[in-house]
């Protein structure tokens, strides 16, 4: 086997992913000494040579045998060990920005002194953090899937952080720098008296034993998701909040929500009405619950889902202006074809009966819409008083809002949809 087949001058990468028959445990090819990538993937290796080019910068080693590392050169920016058999995460260069060493048996760590700012360590065996040492310039974490009881120890510089799928019930600090949060499916059922950052903007709680939404979050956050929790009442939101979801709760009263707040999800509930929603949400969904009657929705409210409830009767009042996206399937409504014609008025795109079971012979006529200023606040409006109207709207909300989430938020978010893919 000739190394040079495998070798791309161009690149100064060599790619032997998958070349090296499995039953060695070694390869003897001869690595050129310029070389700065190098791929080692899914051959069974069961070590590393310690005489890797000198100018490495980028080295793969996914799905292999290896329990140790050795010294790797200084050069090394980039190393991806996921899928071996490490206990523990030592000898890393330096100059290493990125380790990703996913599906191990890593206990604990050593990695003071490197530079690292994003480390992946999801899926490993780790407890506690006594026994590890974290880079001083780390900022994107990931500890999912291991066996961590305790949150404590993360570095400041840290600002994404995902715990999901651990033992976490107790919390005793956070670090100062931190942006993002990700705590799904852990044993939490308190999480007051905490000090948070003040530039945390999104906080995932969901999968936990929450009774009620923590006090005293911070004033930054902009996204709250505490979907799954054994929440009735829903209070202690911060002002900032722009996006809420609470779905499979067991809530039965809104008292108090944040005035600016632009989406809401509240499906899988116990709400039988939609008071003290704010008039700001945008995009609201409130399927299954045992709403009744709908005739109180958000005056901004542009998406309204409320599939799968008990809903006998709509009132369309000028709070329905504009609505562009309406779902109502598996309700009781009765007199569809009136309905449909009411919202035909105001441009409501609607899904409200099963195809196969409809039996409205209505056409909704897009062209045709009125001016709906005038409706009264909570009286049901005739097609009478529809037919009436003959001024045409023109202006609609555009939904949009300025969108500036730090660069590090974003990499979070692209990270964790991928977060249950195997590695290469």
């Amino acid at each position: 086997m000739d190394s040079s087949d495998y070798y791309d001058k161009n690149t100064k990468t060599m790619n032997l992913s998958g070349v090296i028959p499995k039953n060695s445990g070694e390869f003897k090819l001869t690595i050129p000494s310029d070389c700065e990538s190098l791929h080692l993937d899914n051959n069974g290796l069961k070590e590393l040579s310690p005489n890797l080019p000198q100018g490495l910068k980028v080295l793969t080693a996914s799905g292999n045998k290896l329990e140790t590392l050795p010294k790797l050169p200084e050069t090394l920016t980039h190393l991806t060990v996921s899928n071996n058999k490490l206990k523990k995460l030592e000898n890393i260069a330096t100059n290493c920005i990125f380790v990703d060493a996913r599906y191990n048996d890593i206990e604990e760590f050593n990695l003071e002194e490197t530079n690292i700012k994003i480390l992946k360590l999801n899926y490993n065996k780790i407890k506690s953090f006594e026994l590890s040492k974290f880079p001083k310039k780390l900022e994107f974490l990931e500890l999912s899937n291991n066996l961590i009881e305790e949150l404590k120890g993360i570095p400041d510089n840290v600002k994404v952080l995902d715990l999901s799928n651990n033992l976490i019930s107790k919390i005793s600090e956070l670090p100062k720098e931190l942006v993002k949060l990700v705590l799904v499916n852990n044993k939490i059922n308190n999480f007051d008296n905490i000090t948070y950052s003040d530039k945390l903007l999104d906080l995932e709680l969901e999968y936990n034993y929450l009774e009620e939404i923590p006090k005293n979050l911070p004033f930054s956050l902009t996204g709250l998701f505490v979907d799954n929790n054994k929440i009735s009442v829903l209070k202690n939101c911060p002002e900032n909040l722009e996006t809420l979801s609470c779905d499979s709760n067991q809530i039965h009263t809104v008292e108090d929500l944040p005035k600016n707040l632009l989406e809401l999800h509240i499906s899988n509930n116990q709400l039988t009405n939609l008071k003290n929603i704010p008039n700001s949400v945008e995009d609201l969904h409130v399927k299954n619950n045992f709403l009744k009657v709908l005739k109180s929705v958000p005056k901004d409210c542009t998406s309204l889902d409320a599939r799968n409830n008990l809903i006998e009767t709509v009132k369309i009042t000028k709070h329905f202006k504009n609505i562009r996206d309406i779902q109502l399937l598996g309700n009781n409504i009765n007199e569809v074809d009136k309905l449909l014609y009411k919202l035909n008025k105001l441009d409501a795109m609607t899904d409200l009966i099963n195809e196969d079971e409809s039996h409205s012979e209505s056409e909704i006529d897009f062209e045709n819409m009125s001016d709906v200023e005038n409706m009264s606040n909570e009286d049901n409006i005739s097609i009478e008083e529809m037919d009436d109207e003959s001024s045409v709207m023109t202006n609609m909300m555009d939904g949009e809002e300025e969108i500036t989430p730090e660069q590090i938020l974003q990499l979070g978010k692209v990270t964790q949809q991928n977060s249950n893919k195997n590695a290469l």
